[in-house]
């Protein structure tokens, strides 16, 4: 049995193209239409945080399993880190929101998101601490998510989408000619073009890892390779620490390189105020208190003087 090649063709490709659609359409749930609610309140430094919270609060009652109270956490940290982290509440927030959610079961691509969220919550906030202090901080945020990046299997280079079958080479002749198509071809190209759609599923899947393990290794690139003081010691060693791939470790390495930060910058010490002994301090309070006092006598002998000179005037 044959089919004439423009039906046959159209058929597989309208069958493939919608299995494709159903597969990866992720599926809806109500607590993810609530949470795009919350989502859509954002607007920057007017977004109203006492509704956003006032919300959030009522999901995480109605909603008590570990993954569902991760997601609700998590949403949070997005609206604060969304808002404006240049607000230090909003980074402090969205820092604190960030933590929560890992401390429950989030799917790969949010735990790196929170991890974002909170490295960069820890760069922006306590300012008060030296620069360098709070770079110590953040980095271990953004070192964490980079260990899990490996873990889940977060490319190491941008992912690449397939090309277009083979297949499709033969549209431009298809319904020129009337040849006609056996099931077998057709079932043949069906299944190309299936595989192809597969392959950029996962591409799909695997680009936003990327794009989120790419963020924590800059981040970390920018504090460590443009702002002082320069640290790569220390930056090596942590990476070693937490991430334990020489790749990644070679790779941050690398990056500072080109950065021309591989040289440590000295840090200047603060050396605390010696405090007085206790032997010798009367004299030393006597010492600094005769300047003072010489120049009070002296005013004081110049005014006497005034004074008897007019007291002898007839």
């Amino acid at each position: 049995m044959t089919l004439p090649r423009s039906i046959a063709l159209l058929g597989f490709l309208q069958a493939a193209v919608l299995l494709a659609v159903v597969e990866s359409a992720p599926p809806e749930d109500s607590l993810g239409k609530r949470l795009n609610e919350i989502d859509g309140l954002r607007r920057g430094r007017e977004t109203p945080f006492e509704e956003v919270e006032q919300r959030s609060k009522q999901l995480l009652q109605e909603y008590g399993t570990g993954e569902d109270q991760g997601r609700i956490y998590g949403q949070l940290a997005h609206v604060y880190a969304q808002s404006g982290m240049s607000d230090e509440r909003n980074a402090r927030a969205a820092r604190e929101y960030a933590a929560k959610a890992l401390e429950y079961p989030l799917d790969a691509e949010n735990r790196l998101l929170m991890y974002i969220y909170r490295g960069d919550g820890l760069q922006l906030t306590d300012k008060a601490d030296p620069f360098r202090v709070r770079r110590t901080r953040a980095a271990k945020a953004y070192l964490q998510g980079l260990r899990e990046a490996l873990d889940c299997g977060a490319p190491l280079e941008e992912p690449k989408y397939p090309g277009i079958p083979m297949v499709f080479g033969e549209l431009g002749r298809i319904g020129e000619s009337g040849e006609m198509m056996s099931l077998q071809e057709g079932k043949r190209m069906a299944e190309a073009l299936a595989d192809a759609e597969a392959k950029r599923a996962e591409v799909r899947r695997m680009e936003p890892l990327w794009l989120y393990r790419r963020a924590l290794f800059r981040q970390l690139i920018d504090m460590y390779g443009r702002r002082k003081p320069r640290a790569a010691s220390e930056l090596r060693q942590m990476a070693t620490e937490i991430v334990g791939d020489p790749q990644v470790v070679a790779a941050l390495m690398e990056g500072l390189t080109e950065k021309r930060a591989l040289k440590d910058d000295p840090i200047p010490e603060t050396k605390p105020i010696p405090e007085p002994s206790k032997s010798g301090s009367w004299w030393r309070f006597l010492l600094s208190a005769l300047p003072p006092l010489a120049a009070v006598i002296v005013i004081a002998i110049l005014l006497f003087r005034r004074t008897r000179r007019g007291a002898k005037r007839p």
